[in-house]
């Protein structure tokens, strides 16, 4: 699930994505940021984004010692983009 701040702070779901079967906890919820990132490519592509996630797994993509060839595919195409990510435990979500 992605979410997005409206004008009174509150976080409004913007992306919800089905979980392909095959892949891994961290895979299916990288998969979800590039997708998004993908679909709105314009607006991304000149921002600087914050990617809030409740999976600590994803704050650490970057400094994978021996990242899986799919995780490390998606990581080289996130490069793109002026993007970090942030963990925010559930409540704070």
């Amino acid at each position: 699930m992605l979410w997005q701040p409206n004008s009174e702070g509150r976080l409004n779901v913007i992306f919800l994505l089905i979980q392909e079967e095959n892949f891994s906890k961290t895979e299916n919820e990288f998969l979800d940021v590039i997708l998004e990132f993908e679909k709105s490519r314009a607006l991304t592509k000149q921002l600087s984004v914050e990617v809030m996630t409740d999976y600590y797994g994803l704050k650490g993509l970057n400094n994978l010692k021996v990242p899986t060839e799919l995780l490390d595919r998606w990581s080289l195409g996130l490069q793109n983009f002026d993007v970090y990510i942030t963990h925010q435990k559930r409540t704070n979500i």
